[in-house]
Order: C-alpha cells, then sequence, then structure tokens
C-alpha cells in the first residue's frame, strides 16, 4: 500500500491594519488558497490540489496558520500563499515561517511561536488574550499526528 506523503507549511499572516479578526477562520483561508491556485495554475492543478489542501490551524492571535498538502504541490502553495494579498476585502500578508515533513514538527514550531511574547498582540487585554491562546493551543493537540 502506498502512503501519501504531505508537507506541512507554516505561515504567519499579519492584517495591515493590525486588527484581530476573529471571524476569519480555517475555511476563509483555504478558499483564499483555492482561488489564488485556480488563477495561477489553472483548472488542473486545482483539482489536484484540492484533494490534499488544508488548513489544518489558524490562530487570529497569534496569526499562525498551518497547511498541509501533498510533497509534489507544496510549491504551488506556498507559491499561492506568498501571493495573496487579500482576504474577504482586508489586506493581508503572508509569511513563511517553516516547511515540515512531519506534522509533529510543525506543531513544535508553532508552539515554539506562541509562546514566544513578542508574538502576541496585546490590544484586547492581558486576560483575554492569555485565555485565547490557550484555547487556541489546546487547539493544537487535537491535530492528528
Amino acid at each position: 500500500m502506498v502512503r501519501f506523503k504531505n508537507r506541512y507549511l507554516v505561515f504567519n499572516l499579519t492584517w495591515k491594519d493590525g486588527r484581530i479578526d476573529t471571524t476569519q477562520h480555517e475555511g476563509t483561508i483555504l478558499k483564499s488558497i483555492r482561488e489564488g491556485i485556480a488563477s495561477l495554475f489553472g483548472d488542473v492543478a486545482l483539482a489536484s490540489a484540492m484533494a490534499s489542501c488544508q488548513v489544518k490551524y489558524y490562530n487570529p492571535y497569534t496569526g499562525l496558520v498551518l497547511v498541509r498538502s501533498r510533497r509534489e504541490e507544496y510549491r504551488q502553495v506556498w507559491a499561492v500563499v506568498t501571493c495573496i494579498r487579500e482576504i474577504q476585502n482586508r489586506v493581508c500578508q503572508f509569511q513563511m515561517h517553516r516547511v515540515s515533513g512531519n506534522v509533529s514538527h510543525a506543531v513544535d514550531a508553532i508552539r515554539q511561536q506562541e509562546d514566544d511574547p513578542s508574538n502576541r498582540d496585546m490590544s484586547r487585554g492581558d486576560a483575554d488574550v492569555e485565555k485565547a491562546i490557550a484555547a487556541y493551543s489546546a487547539k493544537l493537540d487535537t491535530i492528528e499526528m
């Protein structure tokens, strides 16, 4: 039996207006990625990527995004994500943080970034942000290893 070989891409998503938007979620980011694949690489690449491309994790407070894709297509996903400039009429920018061959190393990279206090936006108040980050960190444990 042949197993699927995936790559896990960790991105840092920053909004140009600097506000935290909890209405954005994994689905809106995935939709933007799929639209970008269709516009940059065409329908054949979109059909190929639809089966494997998935946003596994998004934390709106730290801006960290974990994307899974097939090993053969991760460069296309990387190219598309760096070209995305707008999600739901909000200007944004993606910055690559890490590419990993297995999910546990990608999750470790996310945890390392989330533990760094310089990555946190404290505009809402320390207690609220700390609780939200703790809730999203607990969500990391549910990502299948």
